[in-house]
């Protein structure tokens, strides 16, 4: 069926032609150019990794500062997602769909003309303000374009589109800067920005829902941005600066923010979090589940490339494939778990993802250097398949707990958890590998008279140790999600 106003919309005072196409080939069409969007924005994230030597050598800075490439971006995107996503239940989640793309894509443009360290860093920033406005509403655009019982198998395809993007960042960037300069890595997807947006503009239709006018929430969206900010900012730099003056301004502003922003939520009709959603035990238990999957989900992320380079002594070339696999595996087990969560129990699927994530991750704990190729596959295999077996309906779960007019917060939820989870999550297990490989290598000085065969052994007991630590947050996991109900709860019996 094909409805009139869907010929032609108005777009902030540009008329905008409509793609006229039935409502089943609407939402197809809808999970493929969000899906474009996530693509580009988490291939951003990961295609600039390995260009730090490069970026290293052009701006003739420390290694530690060239992470702030990455750490900028990811922690920009992080700290606006839930502001922007009530900005998107209030202006339309096209348009700031739409205006995600276009300031993501001025901000490649932008990249690609830095002359200095401090140009790369602003203009990242640019981007990640940019690849912000698009997560933060891409499942909220994704579930209204989906009946609520086809609701899991789109989720789950988008959840390919963020692994197919992580996974192809360090192949395609190995590529592009084997024939050309850094630059490439920006400009070489400019066409690419440019053609999501048209195809935005004229495929998405405009938002329907019936609102009443709203007032965005100042108070409480500077309260959170500083807040968040801060605590990623903290969570990063505490390990390396121990107690400096930074670590101890990060912490009160942390400590007084959050608590505040708190507060001011109470105050409004319109909160950018509505905290009453933690008294439904099935929101609660779903995004505790998430964050404690992402804290575990670190360990793989930090300690298979210490086990793999140093604790095996493989080449960056042989361990690259086998550090995409976790990434590989959502190719298939997001979407298959995605369409299962649609017609049994979301709960079900998502402990047993975990189970199986707890069982790779066994495997992987006990690895060591004569562990076999296969059994090393093997267990990042497992690990991959349940991570990507448990997102899919515990995102489900997130989505479907308020009303339509209201899923652009939640939305925004689910990219927060993760980028918190991920954060805490490296620098617990990052503290674990640290601390235990120097006390394994003290305890194993007396046994190995080679220093190589004496390193490998600490990096190798050290990792173990982290992957421990990890497994524990993954049971924990396992334990939240079986307890978070039955059912999710009907989009239509939460109110706000």
């Amino acid at each position: 069926m094909i409805r009139k106003d869907q010929e032609h919309h108005d777009f902030w005072g540009i008329y905008v032609p409509l793609l006229r196409v039935s409502d089943r080939t609407y939402k197809w069409l809808t999970v493929a150019t969000v899906g474009a969007g996530i693509l580009s924005s988490t291939l951003d994230g990961s295609i600039v990794n390995i260009a730090y030597p490069i970026l290293t050598d052009v701006f003739d800075t420390e290694a530690s500062t060239i992470l702030w490439v990455t750490v900028a971006y990811l922690i920009v995107s992080a700290t606006l997602a839930l502001p922007l996503g009530s900005v998107g239940d209030i202006l339309g989640r096209k348009r700031l769909f739409v205006g995600g793309f276009i300031v993501f894509t001025i901000g490649l443009v932008l990249v690609t003309m830095s002359q200095n360290i401090g140009q790369l860093i602003g203009f990242r920033i640019l981007q990640g303000i940019g690849q912000g406005m698009m997560l933060a509403i891409s499942n909220a655009l994704i579930v209204s374009a989906f009946p609520d019982h086809e609701r899991g198998r789109a989720l789950g395809i988008n959840g390919a589109m963020v692994g197919i993007g992580l996974a192809s960042g360090p192949v395609i960037g190995g590529f592009i800067l084997e024939f050309f300069d850094w630059r490439a890595l920006f400009w070489t997807r400019i066409p690419v920005g440019i053609s999501g947006l048209l195809i935005a503009l004229i495929v998405l239709r405009p938002d329907t829902i019936p609102t009443e006018r709203r007032r965005f929430d100042y108070t409480g969206a500077t309260l959170l941005m500083i807040g968040l900010s801060s605590l990623l900012l903290l969570i990063n730099r505490a390990p390396i600066d121990g107690f400096s003056n930074l670590v101890i301004g990060l912490s009160i502003s942390t400590a007084v923010s959050l608590p505040l922003f708190f507060l001011a939520e109470q105050k409004t009709d319109l909160p950018i979090f509505d905290f009453g959603l933690l008294k439904q035990r099935i929101f609660a238990m779903a995004v505790t589940s998430s964050l404690l999957h992402f804290i575990a989900q670190s360990a793989f992320l930090f300690l298979m490339p210490f086990y793999l380079l140093q604790g095996l002594g493989m080449k960056p070339i042989e361990a690259g494939p086998l550090l995409m696999t976790l990434q590989i595996t959502r190719l298939v087990f997001s979407p298959l778990s995605g369409f299962l969560s649609d017609r049994f129990q979301s709960r079900t699927i998502s402990t047993f993802g975990l189970i199986i994530m707890a069982t790779g991750y066994t495997i992987l704990m006990n690895l060591d250097t004569d562990s076999s190729i296969v059994i090393i596959v093997f267990g990042l295999f497992l690990a991959g398949c349940g991570s990507s077996t448990f997102l899919p309906p515990n995102n489900n779960v997130v989505m479907g707990s308020v009303g339509r007019d209201r899923i652009g917060m939640v939305s925004a939820v689910i990219p927060v958890v993760r980028q918190v989870g991920l954060s805490l999550g490296i620098t617990i297990v990052g503290t674990v590998y640290t601390i235990r490989e120097s006390f394994h290598y003290e305890r194993l000085t007396q046994d190995i008279g080679g220093a190589t065969a004496l390193a490998e052994r600490a990096v190798i007991s050290g990792y173990a140790d982290g992957f421990a630590v990890a497994l524990m947050f993954v049971l924990i996991a396992i334990v939240t999600s079986a307890s978070r109900g039955l059912r999710p709860l009907p989009r239509d019996t939460y109110t706000t």
